[in-house]
């Protein structure tokens, strides 16, 4: 292992950036409409909440759990029961892979679409880069401080790696292998002091590798 402690070194010299801005940015994603209600099996349900056995205000059925005075069984996610299903934006889950694939797939096309609504904007990116010069692609959050969760910037990798596909999926450059971007996945967090003032930023910068360190690289 070798550990260098050196002043910093630049390879590429930044040429110009571009910057797409994502005001209010969102931070779920839906994956289920709302959803049906589910209902006890008391035969099969090894946990059912004390309060559904007092016999004086519900009844059991062949199985099913009814409350005596509305007649009506008794609903197990009363609590979701008609409300969409949220994910929340973290690579844990993604590196994990807690999440079904095909969710994984309908999760990675809605934020395609959603990304695609503002890199429309975007002009051509990898048709005009001269012999050398390359991009580079920064993804930065401005958000306040959280009061008591504090997540890690890697965590938020899955919003550079949906946004280049995007642009790859709808030619905005050519590809985003090392033919044409030489930097990216790195996310900055940038403090601010009013939730009116998130945004994301995803910065493309046109670099040109630094030929005072050619021969040091070589080396």
């Amino acid at each position: 292992m070798i550990v260098t402690k050196r002043v910093p070194v630049e390879y590429y010299n930044k040429l110009e950036e571009i910057v797409l801005t994502i005001k209010n940015p969102i931070e779920y994603v839906e994956t289920a409409k709302a959803r049906r209600a589910k209902y006890f099996n008391t035969d099969k349900d090894k946990k059912i909440p004390l309060k559904y056995l007092n016999k004086k205000l519900y009844v059991i059925k062949n199985n099913k759990i009814f409350n005596k005075k509305t007649k009506k069984e008794v609903i197990r996610n009363n609590r979701s029961v008609g409300k969409p299903k949220y994910w929340k934006v973290n690579g844990n889950d993604l590196y994990s892979a807690t999440l079904h694939p095909m969710l994984r797939k309908s999760i990675a096309t809605k934020v395609h679409e959603y990304l695609y609504g503002y890199a429309k904007e975007l002009p051509e990116l990898s048709s005009k880069l001269t012999k050398g010069v390359y991009l580079s692609v920064k993804f930065v959050i401005f958000d306040t401080m959280p009061e008591d969760h504090f997540w890690d910037c890697d965590n938020k990798w899955p919003w550079t790696k949906w946004f280049n596909d995007t642009l790859t999926e709808h030619k905005k450059w050519k590809d985003d292998d090392i033919r044409y971007v030489r930097f990216s996945g790195g996310t900055e967090y940038v403090e601010v002091d009013d939730k009116k003032k998130k945004k994301f930023e995803f910065v493309i910068t046109k670099i040109k590798l630094n030929n005072n360190l050619n021969n040091k690289i070589n080396d």
